[in-house]
């Protein structure tokens, strides 16, 4: 979880995927944005790519 906790450091926009065994709790308490369940369920969510 430590590039998430590097990444929200740095004013970045942190995304979590729970595919790569960490859980959501750790990566939400390392700064994560958003979590979602594998890469398809990212893509298939409109939330994770806003506008501008």
């Amino acid at each position: 979880v430590w590039d998430m906790e590097a990444g929200s450091r740095a004013g970045v926009r942190c995304v979590g995927l729970l595919c790569g065994g960490i859980p959501r709790a750790d990566l939400e308490d390392a700064g994560a944005d958003s979590v979602y369940d594998d890469p398809a369920h990212l893509l298939a969510s409109p939330a994770a790519f806003p506008p501008g």
